[in-house]
């Protein structure tokens, strides 16, 4: 704890992909900081920087970065509902061509208690959406949906992310508090 309302967090995460017959992998930390108001119940406000790292094996023999995703964000616990509700606006760092631009990079999310180890979760990330283009006129990119389990110091958690017409990607995690 870095003081009164602050915590913070790391993630090492080992990364691999694999489309059709070509492989790539590598090595990432992200870093967290979250603010929880003291005076306000339930309600933080977090930053955090996603994968800083490098790649171990790429696509091709180009050499590709992992994208470096600055985020800023803020939940609230609903007080009457077994929701918590997030909102936050992804990539901040990236030059936009004007301000509308920057703030159609936002997601949106909900994390229903099913029970207190049991967590039913519901998202939509707009950037996402906006870069898929559908052949058929429907969308469903940026739609997400997962379940996690809470099970002593460990979460286990399972996640389905729609691409749209690309296909969707399946996330399992497994963490654990130290």
């Amino acid at each position: 704890s870095l003081g009164e309302g602050f915590d913070y967090g790391l993630n090492l995460k080992f990364i691999y992909s694999s489309l059709e017959d070509f492989n790539a992998s590598g090595m990432a930390v992200d870093a967290g900081l979250i603010y929880a108001v003291p005076y306000v119940s339930d309600l933080c406000f977090a930053v955090s920087l996603a994968n800083l790292g490098f790649m171990f094996d790429n696509y091709t023999t180009q050499e590709e970065k992992l994208p470096l995703n600055l985020r800023v964000g803020f939940s609230k616990r609903l007080e009457h509902l077994p929701l918590l509700f997030t909102a936050s606006l992804n990539d901040i760092t990236l030059k936009t061509e004007d301000e509308i631009d920057f703030i159609k990079r936002f997601s949106l999310g909900g994390e229903f208690d099913i029970s207190e180890v049991v967590k039913f979760r519901l998202g939509y990330d707009n950037n996402v959406n906006r870069n898929v283009k559908p052949l058929d006129g429907r969308n469903f990119g940026g739609i997400s949906a997962g379940l996690g389990v809470i099970w002593d110091k460990f979460r286990f958690d399972y996640a389905f992310v729609s691409y749209g017409d690309l296909g969707s990607q399946n996330r399992l995690a497994v963490t654990g508090r130290l």
